[in-house]
């Protein structure tokens, strides 16, 4: 994975939102993120919402 200035790295961290926090976090780990665990992520931030509601 290539390496990123700290600068960009805090900004990444910075990020808040649940899905988009979901999406960096995946792409900084792993280098890329596939539209199946996008789509394994946000079943999992609809369970986690839907908890919290209830």
């Amino acid at each position: 994975m290539p390496e990123f200035p700290k600068d960009f790295i805090d900004l990444c961290h910075s990020v808040t939102a649940k899905r988009p926090k979901t999406v960096i976090d995946h792409i900084l780990e792993y280098g890329f993120i596939t539209t199946e665990d996008l789509s394994q992520a946000s079943k999992k931030i609809s369970l986690i919402y839907c908890k919290k509601k209830s």
